[in-house]
Order: structure tokens, then C-alpha cells, then sequence
């Protein structure tokens, strides 16, 4: 970037994005953390096309700002090479309303998933058939409604492991309300 361009932030919690392109100059260098957020989420904007809406705000912040620069993907407007990537990128995200997670993130939340889903299968199969129940949903349950237990989360803690990621609402539907 050249040296005399001003790099000017765009922060979406302090003015929103169409006080931001108007204020931009063609000195100014348009700093954006993320390409889709000078869109505002999809729930926010019932009835319009948000790539249509997107398209429009980068065409305004374009022709107003010297050039236009992208944190996540370290794109500039200037090179072509890594923009239109990026470009393409935030378009995707903002038609499908939907912001990509980091893999880290997504392995956590899948690995969650399958606790929550095991502890489900668990219950179910303690549960058994009709109104014969195993010996091991007869403790859980008296475990969840006992009163030695202080709250909901102590009670939890003290249930087999395999009940552990359940959350309160499945318990107490399965158990009943702790008393």
C-alpha cells in the first residue's frame, strides 16, 4: 500500500456501513475485517436479495475509497490475484446467509454433537420398553430428583458419564422437574 493513503477502519458496531462509505475519501484506504459484513444478516433484511444488497455496498465503497482492504483473507482491491477470491468468498457467505467456521471450531462442535447424541441413545436404551425401565434409568432418575443435591448442575455431575452432555430440558422431560 502507498505511504500516503490513510488507512480508515470500518467497525460495524460503532456507525453503520452507509455513514462509513459516504465518509470514505478517495485518499482513504477502506479497511474491512470481513468483506461480509457491510451487509447486515440475513434476518435483519426480510424480503430483499442479500447479493444483490452486497454488491451494490462494494460497488459504492469502490468508486469512493482508493483502495479496499479485507483482514480475514489479507486481500486488497489492487491485486486481483487474492481479491477475487476473497471476493467471491464473502459473496457466498452473505447469499447463503451463513458465516464458515474455523475447522478447529467445527471439530469441537461436532465432537459435542456426537456426546449429546450418545447420551440420547443412552437414555433410550436404559429406558426399555412399555413400563418395564432398567435398573440403571430407576438410579439415574432417583439420582436427578434426589435432594442431596443442591441444583440441576450438581445433580448432573453426579449421573453416569454417559448422561453427562445431556441438557437439563432432556432430563427433566425424561426424569421430571427436580423437586
Amino acid at each position: 500500500m502507498r505511504q500516503d493513503i490513510k488507512a480508515v477502519v470500518y467497525r460495524a458496531a460503532e456507525i453503520s456501513f452507509d455513514a462509513y462509505a459516504t465518509a470514505v475519501r478517495d485518499t482513504e484506504a477502506a479497511v474491512l475485517a470481513d468483506l461480509a459484513a457491510i451487509v447486515p444478516p440475513p434476518r435483519l433484511r426480510k424480503g430483499s436479495r442479500p447479493g444483490l444488497l452486497f454488491s451494490v455496498a462494494l460497488g459504492r465503497l469502490l468508486k469512493r475509497a482508493a483502495v479496499v482492504v479485507e483482514v480475514r483473507s489479507e486481500a486488497i482491491s489492487a491485486d486481483d490475484a487474492v481479491w477475487l477470491p476473497a471476493h467471491e468468498a464473502a459473496a457466498k457467505r452473505v447469499t447463503s446467509g451463513r458465516k464458515t467456521l474455523p475447522r478447529k471450531e467445527a471439530r469441537a462442535m461436532q465432537a459435542k454433537s456426537a456426546a449429546v447424541r450418545a447420551s440420547r441413545s443412552a437414555l433410550a436404551a436404559w429406558r426399555g420398553e412399555g413400563e418395564r425401565e432398567s435398573r440403571k434409568f430407576k438410579q439415574a432418575r432417583a439420582i436427578w430428583r434426589s435432594r442431596d443435591f443442591a441444583n440441576a448442575l450438581e445433580a448432573q455431575r453426579a449421573l453416569p458419564e454417559e448422561l453427562h452432555y445431556a441438557s437439563r430440558k432432556s432430563l427433566e422431560r425424561i426424569f421430571g422437574r427436580r423437586t
